[in-house]
This record gives C-alpha cells, structure tokens and sequence, in this order.
C-alpha cells in the first residue's frame, strides 16, 4: 500500500520559481524519501524507528489558514516545514528587495502554529560576478544571521557539493554546484538531517497537544454531555497523524483502544450516541467489508447517527488498512474471521428487521471480499516459511467461513439435511425469526447465493468449489487435519446426493488420518457414518468392517464426540447390536487377528504378590478387568503374560465367557513352580479369533508417552511343596577331571509322570546333557533316565523323592561365576493333561573355595610335605579332614604317615588363619613314589548352621502339625538374625553353641522362635559324624630330584691323620685356637625318576661359606668331588675362632656341575641337587684365652 507523505511548503521570487526551482525540486526529490527517522514519543520511554517518510513540496501561498473545525484532521494535514529560497549576489540587492521579502514571509510564517520555518540562499556560481561576489557571501550569511535568527535557534544547514555551478544555502549557507551534484547522497546528508529534525520538532509539539486534548477528553467521559462519537474523530485524529508519519504499531494501539471502549460503553449499554443496532441498505449484504468509502462514516460519526454494524466494520477496515501496511495480512484474516462470527451472532438480535438469510449473504461476502482483498495487497510482497503458511491458513479459514454459511442456509432451504456435519454450522442459541415481520420484502443482493436458493444442483457446485478451495489453502498451510474435516463434509455431501460408493471409500479413510491426532469428535463422525454406509450397501462384514467397529469402539470408550457418534436414541442397543455382529464377524475368520491396545478393557493387577494354589503346583493372580462398554462383552479367555530374567516367561490364563459392565476380578492361573519377581510384559482378551493385546513392555509404552513408565512387578512366592530342582556343585570335586554341576531334582507332593530338564548357559558353556548319569546309581536304581543331546528326562518319580544328577560340561574359558538357566517341562500322574514349567537362574562360583599351598622337606630316606589350607573368600570352612594317599589304592614302595591328634575334631578355616597338615613320605631304596593325591572333607560354614537351624525346628514342630507351615518363615528369620550379627561365629566355632540375635516375633511363631533360639544356645559341638560332607581330591606330583647331599661340618682333636674320630666336647677351644675339623657329604640317589641300574655317579662342588667374623677358615675351602649313591665324601680343614662365644659352624654349599654330553635346551644339563645342613642347629663353645699381668701404678708423693 502506497504510505502518507509529509506537506513543506517552499517559497521563493517568481524569477527564481521559474529559473532554479525546478532543477532543485529534482535535486530534493532524488534524496527522498527520508529514513531511519528516529524519534522518542513524549508519552512514552522507547524510541520510535520511522523507516521511509515521503515529503511533498507545495507553494506556501496555496495553503491557507482555516478556522478549527469540528471533525478533528490529521495533524499531517497542514505542513510541518516552510521553507524561504532566496537568490541574492550583493549586499546592496540583500538590503534593497530581498530583505523586505524575507520578513514578509517570516512574518505569515511564524504565525502558523506548530511550524517550522527556514531560509535556502541560492547562489549562482556561473554568473560573471561569482568571483567578485564570493568575498561578499560571507557577509551576507551574517547578516541572514543577525536578522532572522532571533530565537537562538539553529536553523543553519551547510550542504557543499564539487561542482562550482551553484550553492544551497540552507540557514547557514554552504556551497552547493548544481545542478551536476544533485543525485550524490553526500552532499545532501546534513541538509536531509535539518530537514528531519524540522520535521520531527514540528510533529512532536502538534502530537503532544494532540494527546493532551484526547487525555482530557476520555478524563470527562462520566461527565454530562461527554459524546463517545467526537471522542472517537479525536482519538482517530491521533491515529491517521501516526498513520501518516509510518507509525503503524502507534496507529494500531489507538485503535486497539478505541475498540475497547467502545466494547466497554456496549456492555454498559450505553448507546445513546449511535443510531440502531444496524440499518440495512442496499448492497448492505454484498459491498467489500474493507471499503472505507462504501459510506460517509465520518459524517455518521458526527452526526450521531452511525449505527454499531458500521462502526464496527469502519474501525475493522482502518485496522486492516494498517496491518496491510505492516505486511501483516494473516493476522488481518484472523481479526476479519474473528468479527463475522462475533458481530455474526450479535446480528441475531435484528434478524427481524433484516432480509432472509442477511447474516449468511453478509458473512458469505464479507469473507470472500477480503479474501480477494489480501489478495491484492500481497501481490507485491514476497512471504515465506511461517508467513506463507498462516496466510494461506488465514485465507482458508475465510473461505471455510463463507462455506458454513452455506450449510446454514441448505439446511433452510432443504438442499441439505440438519445432521451433521452440516447441521455444525447452525447454533442452537440462534433464536428462530419472527414469522411477522418487515422483512418479506426485502431480499439479499449476493448473486450466487441467490442462484442457489432455488437451484439445487448450482448450490451443490458451489459448495464443493468453496470445499476444494479451503482444502486446496490447508494443504498449503501444512494443515492437513483441518482439509480432512471438509473432506468428511465432501462426503456427507456425496452420501445425500446417493454417491455412496465413494462416501464410503472416504469415511472409511478419515478415520485413520484422525486418530494420531487425537481429533475424537470427527473421527467419531466419520466411523458412525462409515458404519451406517456399509450397512445401507449391504455389504459383507468383513475386515474392514470390523476394523471400523473397532475403532467405533474406541472412540466411544474414550467419551468425547458420543453426539457424534450413535445416531441411534438407544445407546445400549446400539452398541449390543455392534458386539453382537463383531462377535460374529470374529467366529467367520480364517486366522487370528490382533487388535492392539484397545482401549474397550483396561486391566490392573489387583493384588501384586500372586499365591500358590495350594493342592497343585501352580500359582493364582487376582485381575481387575474394567469394561468400558455399556454392554456385556463377550470374551472367551483372559490371559496375562509376565517375563522374568533372560528368557523366564509365565502365561496366566482364565475362561471368562462374558465380561460384565464395570470392573471384574478374575483369578488367573498359571501351571508354574517357578517364583521370583516378574514384570507385566501383556494382557489380552480373546473372542474367539480375535485377540484384544496390550503390551506393558518400557521399549513399545515410552514411544507413545513423553514420560517414563515405570514397569509393574509381580511377586511369585515360593512354592516348597512343589517340584523342584537345585542346582549345585558335586559332592566329589576331582581336580583335573571333567567339571560337572549337581542337578538335584525333588519332585515335592506330586506323583511325576515325566519331567524334562533342558539347560542352557549365557556364558557360551556347552552341557553335555547324553554323558549325564544319576550321582549314585546304586541308591537311585529305582529311577529311569533318558539323556540326549539338549534335555535329560525321568520318569515316575514318587512324592517327596529326591534324584541327584551329574551333568558334566565343557569349558569355554576361565569364567569366575557360571551362569545357569534351567527349563523344566513336567506332568504328574493325577493330571497328565496339564504340562507344568518351571524356569530357574542359577549361579554357581567355578573358582574353588580353598587354595592349597605344599612344603617339601628331603630328609634321607623320607619326605615331610606339609600342605596349607586357606580360604579364597570371606566365607568360614569348617573341615573335617585332610588325607594324602595314593592314587591307585595301597602304594607300593612307599609309606605315607600323618600327625594326627588324640581325637578327630572339625577345624575351621577363616580368611585370617588357615589350616596345616603334615605328612611324612619314607620310600624304598629301590622304587620311586606313586603319584599322590590329596582329599579334603570340608564344607561351609553356612550350610552347617542352615542344616542345624533346619534339624533343630523339625524337632521343635514335631509335635505341633499346626506350626509346620511356619517351618520356612521361621528358618528364614533366623537365618536372617544370623546374617545381621557375625559376632555368634566365634562362640560357636569354639564351643558348638549357636547364639541366635533378638528376634522381634509376636504370637505362637514367636514363643516357638524363642524356644528354638534358648536350645541353639545348650547345644553340644557338632561332631564330624553329624552331616554330609563334601570332597575335594587334587592330585600331589612327588617332588623328584636326582641328588641328595647331608653335608657336615665336625670338629676333631686331635687332628687325625687317617681316622675320623670326632672331636670330644669335653676339650675346650679357646679363642684364636686353631681347630682340626672334618667336612664330610654323604649322598643318595633314591629320589630321582630314573632305576637303580641306570643310576650314575655326579660331579659335585662343595663351598665352605665364610663367616669372617666368627671362623677363619684355613685349608681347602672349595673343592669338586664325585658323588656316588649311599657313599660319603671327607675332607679335613682348619678352623680359628675369631671370638669367643657360641658359634654357629659354617654352612656347605654343594651345587652339581653340568653332565657331560647332555644338552637342555641349547645348553649343558644339570642335575637336580639339594643339601641339607646337617649340623645346622650346631653351635660350638668358645672360651676366652686366660692369663695374667703385673701393672705398676704410681700413687703419688706425699703418702704414708
């Protein structure tokens, strides 16, 4: 839209109007319009940006003062500026005419109020007196100073410019060539500043006054004699002076206010001021809503006589005019669309008094005017992203306006039927016209709607053109939901005309585009419609006809839209009827069909903690089943799935029948021994071959809520009269053998037919299921058992029997802890139709649960091994016993001897202090030493106080059968006291007796509790007789070596020449005192590997260690011998004490020297040699050396 511009008026000699003004308009033409005004309001903090601002240039002499006038104009008016052009060379001229004709116009200027004024001095720089007259310009700017500006403001603007041709003086007058400078931006720049500034001082004292007057004004509004009409011209005066300044936010707020006072004087019904409601004129109906000029509204104004209906629609089109401007035509859509329905239904109260069918001819055309109106203006703006699309939506909501008025008016004229969708466009609060009234004369001026009204095949065209317009704009706007909704008119449309096939085709599809987004009302609509379609085809209830009652359904169920929805009186029957044909419909098909999270049932789990059935294995879950329909649904089974760890899965099932209104518990069972805790995975409904399914699981619920959900457990109890299967180490541990776990099997109150064990491991561990065998065949010969390669199956197993299993399998790696799943299928005898599961996890630790460390001590003909036994955990390991024998039964050519205690005792191991064992291997001469293995008896400490604890309530409930169903609440509180207080571990690993923590029990159960505890406390240590024991044995390699030397070091005296006759302690040896003594090694051959035939003789080296502070070692201190078995090498040495005291003899070092023609790896080949220090706890007496000596010590003089 073109923008207001700005009145400065010029002035200037005929001569100089005829000559240069033309060429100088140009020049000031080129430089507009103005921009980046920037200007601070006096009402308000912020500062305004004006971005373009047109001037026009007129003749000072054609604008001529007036009286005030009644209607309040707009400030811009009259002109802001009044500029004086003047050409002058010389002073004398300046003084003789210019002068004169200076003051005259100031004269008539300063007198126009809110004004500005300045003078332009033209200088004529081609003239042939430029050069003498350029010293004079500066006297002349002096005195244009001196004369004119009195007021001490500076109204002096200096423009230069390059060419000397011509200067513009404006106030202070700078050089200016003209006219070939007239389009640089620069030389104009502080001439354009003077001339905003000008402006904007003008503007800002007219708007100041301006505001103060309408401020005065809306203060006097309760006074008498306030009129709201002169109000509104002043308060508009305001707004068109913003207006025509671009202040187009400053212009709306003014009409923003004056729509809400005249919205406040319509609630007081305060209309004295204005005419009726509405006076319809001709072409009321049909005339452009955004026409200011379709009447004299400001005479009507004025005149008091306007009425509300044209006062509204004038503010409305002044506002559109200024949002059009601001490039803002959505929000002018928006605001149109808001005042037809709005005013629409205020109409209502004249309709007597208005032609048939006005409102809708005038909300028909007013909305498509506006349409074409934004049309127009938009032709030459460029919108884009979220511009683009809430103008096209705005557009589309026009036209979908005008097509509303369309239904209503086919619904009064019989083209349509009043159901809906069409009859939504009818209010029910609309009051029925008069039958006797003006108006029967008088019709609308809307061709088209005139053509309609008596043709109905024309009204049918126009409707779908409007319909196809409106979803052709939605579509463009990117919403697709609001162009489905005329979809569905389209196809109500098609219905009434007998276009069935295609109505169905449509409703049928509607339904799925409205579900996401949760849109009930309409999809309700359309599957109703859908629905009563089929019906009146007749087509088969297949598929997609169930598909359509279900979602029916659905809607129903969630509340909204049942209006919409059942268009029958008897809601019940409706909806029986539906049940009854989806039962059927459900019976015909050929395979199952799952309908998803149907809202129709909503499920809870009544009691989370299931409970065992009692008389059989299996546990019972209490549901609560809600109905939503008010009818009986039928329904076949109930079941709920729960999951468990890795691949547990439990199904609860129940036959229902039918499902009552409202909320139903049912008790689902499930033929299951396992327990645990268990998560809520899907609960479903079958009728017959269709399933109702609804899925629990976090992955499927999170991708439809924004929130978390957190899952629902479910506890299952242990069953401990149920089957069962343990899952433990073997009692025998064989170390270096094939690895097997224990499988016990306990078949509880049932009398089992046949139970199937399947195993499997996360860990990737291959059981080897076929190679199973029963732990001792000679105590289970009366139980079959069939392995193969993934299951082990028994059968006929009695009640409360108990069938070990080894199921042998291999390593895949070194793995600390391993993980065991157990699936077990089984039936019993009293109902072998019925298949039990039972899924378990088990965790078993591979590592073992001692460690064993050996000491070997070579002494002669015997061996002393002494074995450590520790711990590898925190956990306490009591023993029985600690064997080392042989493999094969009875050793040959060996003994094997143990220090044992007086009595057998049970040792305990704890992680701060292990257990030894000794023993004492004597082998023969002649034969080496079998291959050993060593057997420990022990067991934990845990499973010792758990058997006792178990032991010590059967003997306590023995004789109260009452109380027996407490036996596993009981052993598990005191199992649980023990676990809270280590402090009885001592106590009774000493003595035997067991000190129970406080037990917090009321009732029977407790008395019992506190019996059981006081006899803990007298009992008897336990002996190694009372419980089962487990057994590891782990293979001993004897040690081997190839020589053995017992080196000795002996004193002798004297100093023997060819005997070894030993010393005799008696003589004593004296510090210094030289000392014969004996060095003899005695070797043997007995424990190497190799036969008494092959054995040789080895080259060895003795050393003589020197302990050079105690012994001087004098004579053959290192030296080679050869070695042969049971024969001893002497030599002699002397020893000198160094000191006296208790002397430890030197240590012999005898090391063996490499074997002649043998190679180990690359490199000669030693044999193996230990020494043994046979005088090494010796320790000979020496004696100081005696003597005496005489001193002589002066005394002194002066003595006696």
């Amino acid at each position: 839209m073109a923008a207001s511009s700005v009145l400065v008026t010029y002035s200037a000699p005929p001569a100089f109007l005829s000559s240069q003004w033309p060429a100088l308009h140009d020049g000031l033409q080129s430089q507009l319009p103005l921009r980046s005004i920037h200007w601070k309001p006096p009402s308000g903090p912020s500062v305004r940006t004006i971005h373009e601002l047109f001037i026009s240039f007129v003749s000072f002499d054609s604008v001529r003062e007036v009286g005030a006038s009644q209607i309040p104009a707009n400030l811009l008016a009259k002109p802001l500026l009044n500029l004086c052009l003047v050409s002058c060379e010389d002073a004398d001229s300046y003084k003789g005419t210019v002068r004169k004709q200076i003051k005259d116009w100031h004269a008539l200027a300063t007198q126009r109020k809110n004004q500005e004024w300045a003078i332009v001095h033209v200088v004529r720089t081609d003239s042939k007196n430029a050069a003498a007259g350029f010293f004079q310009r500066g006297n002349l700017l002096d005195k244009l100073r001196a004369d004119f500006n009195t007021d001490k403001r500076d109204r002096r603007v200096s423009v230069a410019t390059s060419t000397p041709c011509a200067y513009l003086l404006f106030c202070r007058c700078v050089q200016l060539a003209w006219p070939t400078s007239q389009t640089n931006p620069a030389a104009w720049a502080e001439v354009l500043s003077k001339i905003k500034d000008g402006i904007l001082s003008s503007f800002d004292s007219a708007i100041s006054q301006r505001e103060e007057e309408v401020r005065r004004s809306e203060q006097q509004r309760l006074m008498p004699g306030w009129n709201f009409c002169t109000f509104f011209l002043l308060k508009e005066s305001l707004a068109m002076s913003y207006d025509s300044m671009n202040l187009i936010d400053d212009a709306l707020r003014q009409y923003d206010q004056l729509e809400s006072s005249f919205l406040h004087v319509v609630r007081e019904k305060n209309l004295s001021w204005f005419g009726a409601l509405i006076v319809p004129s001709p072409r009321d109906d049909t005339t452009p809503l955004l026409s200011v000029s379709r009447k004299p509204y400001q005479d009507l104004i004025l005149a008091n006589t306007i009425s509300v209906f044209d006062l509204q629609i004038y503010m409305l089109a002044r506002q559109a005019a200024l949002l059009a401007r601001a490039n803002k035509l959505a929000e002018v859509c928006h605001k149109v669309h808001r005042f037809l329905v709005t005013f629409g239904c205020q109409l209502w109260e004249a309709e007597n008094i208005l032609p048939a069918f006005f409102i809708e001819s005038w909300t028909y055309s007013s909305a498509l005017s506006v349409v074409e109106q934004v049309d127009t203006w938009g032709k030459n703006l460029s919108l884009e992203g979220q511009s683009l699309n809430a103008f096209y939506a705005g557009k589309a909501e026009l036209i979908e306006l005008a097509r509303h008025q369309l239904d209503i008016m086919g619904i009064r004229s019989g083209h349509l039927p009043s159901r809906s969708p069409f009859s939504m466009a009818v209010s029910p609060k609309r009051p029925a016209p008069n039958t006797v009234d003006k108006r029967a004369s008088r019709t609308i001026s809307q061709p088209q709607l005139m053509a309609c009204l008596n043709d109905k095949n024309a009204f049918c065209d126009l409707y779908i053109d409007l319909s196809n317009k409106a979803i052709d704009l939605y579509a463009k706007a990117g919403r697709r939901k609001f162009a489905l909704s005329i979809h569905g008119s389209l196809a109500a449309l098609d219905a009434h005309r007998g276009n069935l096939d295609p109505a169905l085709q449509t409703y049928s599809s509607l339904p799925a585009h409205y579900s996401p987004h949760k849109w009930v009302s309409l999809e309700s609509y359309m599957l109703t419609q859908a629905i009563d379609l089929h019906s009146t085809i007749g087509s088969s209830k297949d598929e997609q006809w169930m598909s359509l009652a279900l979602s029916f359904l659905k809607a129903y169920v969630s509340g909204f839209g049942h209006n919409l929805l059942i268009p029958a009186s008897d809601t019940l029957a409706y909806v029986t009827d539906m049940i009854n044909a989806l039962k059927a419909a459900a019976d015909s098909l050929d395979s199952d069909l799952v309908q998803p999270d149907h809202p129709i049932l909503s499920f809870r789990i009544s009691e989370t903690t299931a409970r065992p059935e009692g008389e059989e294995d299996g546990c019972c879950l209490d549901i609560t089943v809600e109905n939503h329909l008010p009818c009986k649904l039928p329904v076949d089974t109930i079941c709920v799935a729960l999951v468990g760890r890795d691949t547990e899965h439990l199904d609860f099932q129940a036959p229902v029948g039918h499902l009552e209104p409202g909320k139903t518990t049912v008790t689902l069972f499930c033929p299951t021994s396992s327990w645990g805790t268990y998560t809520l995975e899907t609960t479903e409904a079958r009728m017959t071959r269709l399933h109702f399914k609804w899925d629990y699981k976090p992955s499927s619920r999170s991708r439809s809520r924004s929130r978390k959900v957190l899952p629902t457990l479910v506890r299952i109890p242990r069953d401990t009269r149920a089957l069962d299967v343990r899952v433990r180490r073997p009692r025998l541990t064989v170390i270096g053998a094939s690895p097997a776990i224990l499988l016990t099997v306990t078949s509880g109150r049932n009398h089992v037919a046949k139970v199937t064990i399947m195993l499997s491991s996360p860990s990737n561990v291959q059981f080897r299921c076929r190679d199973s065998r029963l732990e001792d065949s000679s105590e289970c010969s009366e139980w079959s058992l069939e392995a193969s390669d993934s299951s082990i199956t028994l059968a006929d197993l009695s009640k409360d029997a108990a069938v070990p299993i080894l199921v042998p399998y291999n390593e895949t790696g070194q793995l600390p802890i391993l993980h065991i799943n157990l699936s077990v299928i089984y039936s019993t005898h009293s109902q072998p139709a019925i298949e039990r599961t039972l899924s378990l996890a088990s965790r078993i630790p591979t590592s073992l649960p001692v460690r064993v460390n050996v000491e070997d001590f070579f002494r002669g003909s015997r061996l002393f091994s002494k074995f450590t036994i520790s711990t590898t955990s925190t956990q306490y390991i009591r023993m029985a016993s600690v064997e080392l024998q042989a493999v094969n039964g009875q050793g040959e050519g060996f003994s094997i001897s143990k220090t044992r205690p007086r009595e057998q005792k049970i040792s305990t191991v704890t992680p701060s202090r292990p257990v030894n064992a000794l023993f004492s291997i004597e082998a023969d001469s002649d034969s080496g030493v079998d291959s050993l293995q060593l057997c420990i008896r022990y067991r934990m400490l845990r499973d010792e106080v758990e058997t006792v604890l178990e032991e010590m309530i059967d003997s306590v409930v023995v004789d109260k059968a009452a109380l027996k169903k407490h036996r596993v609440s009981m052993l598990a509180q005191l199992v649980e006291a023990l676990e809270s207080d280590p402090s009885w571990v001592d106590v009774y690993t000493n003595t035997g007796e067991l000190h129970v923590p406080l037990i917090n029990a009321d009732g029977e159960a407790g008395e019992l509790l506190s019996s059981i505890s006081g006899a803990l406390r007298e009992m008897k240590p336990v002996d190694v007789g009372h419980g089962s024991w487990r057994e590891m044995r782990m293979p001993v390699d004897p040690t081997t070596l190839q020589v053995l030397a017992a080196a000795r070091l002996s004193i002798v005296s004297p100093p023997p020449a060819k005997s070894l006759t030993s010393w005799n302690p008696s003589s004593s040896i004296y510090a210094g005192q030289p000392v014969s003594a004996l060095l003899s090694v005695y070797t043997t051959f007995g424990w190497g590997r190799l036969p008494p035939a092959s054995r040789k003789t080895y080259r060895l080296r003795f050393d003589i260690q020197e302990l050079v502070r105690d012994w001087l070692v004098s004579g053959r201190k290192r030296g080679d011998f050869e070695a042969k078995d049971g024969e001893t090498y002497a030599t002699s040495i002397t020893l000198i004490p160094l000191h006296h005291g208790e002397l430890p003899l030197p240590k012999i070092t005898v090391t063996p020297l490499p074997l002649e023609g043998e190679m180990t790896m690359g490199s000669l080949s030693l044999p193996s040699c230990e020494t043994h220090q046979v005088h090494g706890a010796e320790v000979v007496l020496v004696l100081p050396r005696g003597g005496r000596s005489t001193f002589v010590v002066d005394m002194g003089s002066g003595l006696p």
